[in-house]
């Protein structure tokens, strides 16, 4: 769930190790980082890395940085965002992580109508499509709510604040 926050200068890897994945995702605009390691550390045994909780290097930002970006809406880094949420959910779902789940599910809902609300349905159709796939599988009743209310408000492009709450409450 990343709340241990990661970057590429705070990790040291053997070359070796590291010939034997695919690098930093280049269609991402924003959270290389954060899909890189999602994946690398995914199934990889405890007793194979060491985390060091202690700051060991200096960490600097100025007004351009695409953290500092992020209060905007910009496009490429919502779908950015989707992206890895939607990987992670994945991931939960395989580890039967409810919390991993929930986690990603309440950030792709968030995503989705930020999307509608900022005219990206491009985003919306993309996370509603994937988020289906995954509820079909974990709860049919809210695949359906969600199936219905989702595809209505991207046809409509006009979402219901009330539904939203609805969907925003869901727990698996």
């Amino acid at each position: 769930m990343w709340k241990l926050k990661i970057f590429s200068p705070s990790v040291l890897l053997k070359k070796q190790f590291l010939s034997r994945f695919k690098l930093f995702n280049v269609e991402l605009l924003r959270g290389q980082e954060t899909e890189f390691f999602s994946r690398l550390f995914y199934k990889l045994n405890g007793s194979k890395f060491v985390i060091i909780n202690k700051p060991l290097f200096y960490y600097r930002q100025h007004s351009l940085t695409k953290s500092k970006l992020n209060k905007k809406y910009i496009e490429g880094f919502k779908y950015s965002e989707a992206f890895n949420s939607i990987q992670n959910i994945k991931r939960g779902v395989e580890l039967n992580d409810k919390d991993i789940i929930n986690f990603h599910y309440k950030i792709l809902i968030n995503l989705y109508f930020l999307g509608l609300y900022n005219n990206h349905y491009t985003n919306a159709s993309y996370i509603l499509k994937n988020l289906l796939k995954i509820l079909k599988n974990l709860n049919l009743v809210e695949f359906l709510k969600l199936g219905f209310f989702g595809k209505f408000f991207i046809i409509t492009r006009r979402p219901i604040y009330r539904i939203e709450k609805e969907l925003k409450k869901f727990i698996v």
